[in-house]
C-alpha cells in the first residue's frame, strides 16, 4: 500500500508543467494509471487498483481557483489605495531617523508609517524614504515641499 502510494507520487513529481501531461519510466508505469482528473486547482491521479482509487491529490500549478485570483484582485486594490496615500522622498540627510522624518512631513497630514530604505550589507541609510500619510489630501500637501530645503539638503518628493 504504502509502496504504491510512493510509486504514484514518483510518477505524480513527472507531471509536465507545460501541457500537463503524465510522464512514465517505462510502458509498464503508464498502464498503472487509469485516468488523470484536472481541476483548476488540483490534478487527481487514480491507478487502476479498484481498492485504491485515489492514490495522491497534488497542487496544479498551472492553475489557480478564482477564489484565490479575487484575493489577488483584493490585494491588488489595497496596495494602490496604501501607494496614493504614500509619497517617496529624496536627497534626505542619512542622520535623520525616522520620528524626524514624521515630525516635519505631519504639517501635511497625520503620518502612518515612515520607512528609511538602507543599505542591506552596511545598514546604513541610502539617503531616501517611503511616507505613508492616513490620507490622500495630506499626500497632496507633501508634494508641495518638492524643492524645499530641509537640514540643509533640497529634498525631492515624487508620488
Amino acid at each position: 500500500m504504502e509502496a504504491e502510494a510512493k510509486k504514484v507520487m514518483a510518477l505524480s513529481r513527472q507531471i509536465n508543467e507545460k501541457d500537463a501531461k503524465v510522464n512514465t519510466n517505462s510502458p509498464s508505469d503508464s498502464n498503472k494509471i487509469k485516468s488523470i482528473n484536472q481541476s483548476p486547482t488540483t490534478l487527481a491521479l487514480q491507478t487502476s487498483n479498484p481498492n485504491k482509487p485515489e492514490a495522491a491529490h497534488l497542487t496544479n500549478p498551472l492553475h489557480t481557483s478564482t477564489e484565490a485570483n479575487g484575493e489577488a484582485s483584493q490585494q491588488k486594490e489595497d496596495q494602490k489605495v496604501l501607494d496614493d496615500r504614500s509619497v517617496f522622498v529624496k536627497n534626505i540627510d542619512e542622520k535623520v531617523d525616522a520620528d524626524e522624518l514624521k515630525k516635519y512631513f505631519e504639517t501635511c497630514g497625520a503620518v502612518e508609517r515612515v520607512t528609511i530604505l538602507t543599505n542591506k550589507f552596511t545598514g546604513q541609510p541610502k539617503g531616501c524614504a517611503y511616507i505613508q500619510f492616513k490620507s490622500k489630501v495630506a499626500t497632496a500637501n507633501a508634494l508641495a515641499l518638492n524643492g524645499k530645503t530641509w537640514q540643509g539638503k533640497e529634498i525631492e518628493v515624487f508620488c
